[in-house]
């Protein structure tokens, strides 16, 4: 058990999202938990890409990590890393004022809690939500959903120094998935993650098609990665299928527009196909995996 506050890193991979990462940083910057006791590293993922002039808080470093890939990301940054607790979020994410501080607090009180999976709250950068920013709204982030299953998002983890000790760094090859693969070997080794609301934090809804498409072909590509016959075991078996939990999900959601379930329901399935038939296009080598 933690008896008093420790020191704590926050790791932010980032990749040509120089606007979103000063967003970030400022919301970091109003942390309710002493930035006396908090260390950022913020890596980015292409050396050639040079920050722009930014006023960093005294406790943020930027890194360079030149290898592919937000997990070699945040690989850099663990490998820096002091603190006792490690924060993992994204560069287009605003964390909570009290993001750190209920973390640690939940941590202090609970000696079996390894690790946290934290609330991602997906809003709209319009007046209201938009019908693809809906999507996100309904699909993306279900941390509680996903705990239940064993594992969690980076857009909002936070693990004890010790699980990294035990399970190793993050898979530095995938461009997606990694987070999923990690956790579940936290899980399987008996790690303990608890899913908190409090411990929040705000990610923006995709508003295109195009930015939608582009997270389904990143995440073909981490499948096929990761274990290539059985991602295309999937893309045979269940990748054309018509997504039946898909619209359970929906239901759940409760919209108040039928033309908008039905369209939802349409757009997931069409995006399901999609990452089927990018998974073909890397077997057959006719694709690479996208890096964005």
């Amino acid at each position: 058990m933690i008896d008093t506050n420790p020191l704590v890193t926050v790791i932010i991979p980032t990749y040509h999202d120089w606007v979103r990462l000063s967003a970030c940083l400022d919301a970091l910057k109003m942390q309710t938990y002493s930035s006396n006791l908090i260390e950022i590293f913020v890596v980015n993922n292409d050396p050639q890409d040079t920050p722009p002039s930014m006023e960093l808080a005294e406790n943020v470093t930027i890194l360079a990590e030149s290898k592919p890939g937000s997990y070699a990301a945040r690989n850099l940054g663990l490998s820096r890393a002091q603190g006792e607790l490690i924060f993992f979020t994204d560069s287009d994410c605003k964390p909570a004022n009290d993001w750190v501080e209920n973390a640690v607090t939940i941590f202090k009180a609970s000696a079996e809690t390894k690790r946290i999976a934290g609330r991602v709250k997906v809003f709209s950068a319009h007046d209201s939500f938009k019908l693809v920013e809906l999507y996100d709204s309904v699909f993306a982030f279900q941390q509680e959903a996903y705990v239940k299953s064993g594992f969690a998002v980076t857009a909002n983890l936070v693990a004890r120094r010790e699980c990294f000790d035990t399970i190793g760094p993050f898979n530095s090859e995938l461009m997606s998935g990694g987070d999923v693969e990690w956790n579940l070997k936290a899980t399987k080794t008996g790690l303990l993650m608890q899913y908190c609301d409090n411990v929040m934090v705000q990610h923006p809804a995709r508003d295109t098609l195009k930015a939608l498409l582009i997270k389904a072909k990143r995440v073909a590509g981490g499948r096929y990665k990761k274990e290539r016959k059985e991602a295309i075991k999937w893309s045979v078996t269940r990748g054309i299928l018509p997504p039946i939990g898909a619209y359970s999900t929906i239901m759940h959601a409760k919209l108040k527009s039928t033309k908008n379930t039905i369209i939802l329901f349409l757009l997931f399935y069409m995006l399901k196909v999609y990452t089927s038939m990018n998974i073909w296009l890397l077997a057959l080598n006719l694709a690479q995996p996208s890096r964005k």
